[in-house]
């Protein structure tokens, strides 16, 4: 009980932060150009296998006004050439949001930052992890709908309906477990300085549990009391989309601080001995 309290209350200095007010903003800023940059990528992936069962996974997991904004992404075509050009400043594009979360850290962290090509090189790879984070999210669940249903077409029966049975039962689990290894080599790489990374566990925790919770209330609100488009008109997905990004980012960010704390606090604690 005392343990839960103190949390509470570091959730609650954390949120009164300074930072708080700034960093989740440019986080969510940029984080709006990396989808708008990685989903077209993934619809030239799955054009020719699992498009169908992607956008149904999309419009089960997530609200329906961002699912359409990003099956309308998806569906985006080109020739050759304008595909190749896209998918280099579309990786470059979405790598700004790895850079926003370096300096984000750096900030959290009071961290002086690298040299900006160092920088870059390092948010190319974190855009490749953040790449792999939205397909846990996404594209694993539709894709194992489809190795079930193409393996219950060739060998029906109660084998199949075992197996089908053991996949509905394991790939929220395994899901989480993929979203939360993601988010702990992103937190343990996003600071311009060695952190060791059991200290991001609890913030990584933290994160993977709220981000799917918000998601999930933000998805079940809209389907109830969607007032946006009385606000707002046409731009009302538009508007969905930005908020549920923008809380993302900050329970990302609000993560990243309690991972912060928990590294003070541990230098704290060893300074003392």
């Amino acid at each position: 009980m005392k343990r839960a309290k103190k949390f509470v209350n570091r959730i609650l200095k954390i949120i009164q932060m300074e930072e708080m007010r700034i960093l989740p903003g440019q986080l969510a800023f940029f984080m709006v150009l990396s989808i708008f940059a990685i989903f077209p990528i993934f619809g030239f992936i799955s054009n020719s296998f699992i498009s169908n069962e992607l956008i149904e996974t999309m419009e089960h997991a997530l609200p329906a006004a961002v699912s359409s904004i990003l099956k309308s992404l998806m569906e985006t075509r080109s020739s050759s050439l304008s595909l190749i050009i896209f998918l280099i400043s579309a990786i470059y594009i979405a790598s700004n949001g790895c850079s926003a979360m370096i300096i984000t850290s750096n900030i959290l962290y009071k961290i002086p930052n690298m040299s900006p090509i160092r920088q870059k090189i390092k948010a190319f790879f974190m855009t490749i992890i953040m790449i792999s984070l939205i397909l846990f999210i996404v594209i694993v669940p539709a894709f194992g709908e489809v190795i079930i249903s193409g393996i219950a077409k060739l060998y029906p029966g109660k084998i199949i309906n075992a197996v089908s049975y053991g996949y509905e039962l394991l790939k929220y689990p395994l899901s989480f477990v993929l979203i939360f290894l993601d988010l702990k080599i992103l937190y343990t790489l996003a600071p311009d300085s060695k952190i060791p990374s059991h200290y991001n566990n609890l913030g990584t925790f933290f994160t993977t549990v709220l981000w799917i919770i918000i998601t999930r209330v933000y998805s079940l609100y809209l389907n109830k009391f969607n007032t946006y488009d009385l606000f707002y008109g046409s731009f009302g997905n538009v508007v969905i989309m930005l908020f549920w990004i923008y809380l993302l980012a900050y329970i990302f960010t609000m993560g990243m601080a309690i991972n912060k704390d928990a590294y003070l606090n541990s230098k704290k604690v060893s300074s003392k001995t």
